[in-house]
C-alpha cells in the first residue's frame, strides 16, 4: 500500500497534501468496512459508523461542486443552475441513507458516490479544474465503492 501511495505521489501533478488528506480520509472507510465484514467488536457499531462517515463525505462532495461553481463564472446560466442544483443532491442522498435500513443506506450511498464522480467528470471539464483532481477522485471513489459494496453484500447475506 505504501508503494502504491508513493507511485501516486510521483505520477500526479497534484499537491502532496491533497493526496495525503485524500488517502487519509479513506482510513475510516477501510477500518469500518473491515470491522463490519469481519464482525470485529471495537466497541461501536461499525456498520452504522461506516454509514455515518460515508454520508458526511458524500455531502462534502456536493459542497465541492457548490464551491467550484461559486468560484468560477460560466456564461451558460443553465449549466450554472444545473451545477448548483446538483450540488445539493449528494447531501440529500446521504441524509436519506441515514433514515433507511442499512441495506438501503449502503445502496443509496453507493449510487451517490457513483453519481458524484460522474457529475465531477462533467463539472471539471466545464470549469477547467486541474486534471489531477479527477484522477485523485477516481482512485478514492473506487476504494470507497469497494468498502461500501463489501459491507452491503455482507449485510445482505449475514445480517438477517
Amino acid at each position: 500500500m505504501f508503494v502504491f501511495i508513493l507511485d501516486i505521489l510521483k505520477n500526479l501533478k497534484s499537491p502532496k497534501i491533497a493526496i495525503i488528506l485524500g488517502y487519509g480520509g479513506l482510513i475510516p472507510f477501510l477500518l469500518f468496512s473491515i470491522c463490519t465484514v469481519l464482525e470485529l467488536d471495537i466497541g461501536i457499531n461499525s456498520s452504522k459508523t461506516l454509514l455515518f462517515y460515508s454520508s458526511i463525505i458524500l455531502s462534502f462532495l456536493g459542497a465541492v461542486s457548490w464551491g467550484l461553481i461559486t468560484r468560477k463564472s460560466i456564461e451558460d446560466k443553465n449549466k450554472q443552475k444545473y451545477i448548483f442544483i446538483w450540488s445539493v443532491f449528494p447531501a440529500l442522498t446521504a441524509f436519506f441513507s441515514l433514515l433507511s435500513t442499512p441495506v438501503l443506506g449502503y445502496g443509496l450511498l453507493f449510487f451517490g458516490f457513483i453519481s458524484a464522480y460522474a457529475a465531477d467528470k462533467k463539472i471539471t471539464k466545464l470549469l477547467k479544474v486541474p486534471r489531477w483532481y479527477l484522477h485523485l477522485r477516481f482512485r478514492l471513489t473506487l476504494i470507497v465503492l469497494t468498502c461500501l459494496l463489501s459491507s452491503l453484500i455482507w449485510t445482505l447475506l449475514y445480517s438477517i
